[in-house]
């Protein structure tokens, strides 16, 4: 699935995956995102991604 299709699939931006990625979220070789592996890291990270869409 592309970045934006994810996006899209869960209700988030672009820009929030794009966060995502630079604090780990996983991404395949080929730029796809594998949605089990990264439903996975979501669910392992969910307070610190709860937090940072509080900030703003």
């Amino acid at each position: 699935m592309t970045r934006l299709q994810y996006a899209a699939h869960i209700g988030v931006s672009n820009p929030t995956l794009t966060r995502w990625v630079k604090r780990g979220m996983p991404v395949r070789d080929d730029g796809l995102l594998d949605v089990e592996a990264v439903e996975s890291w979501r669910k392992a990270n969910e307070s610190r991604l709860l937090a940072e869409r509080m900030k703003g």
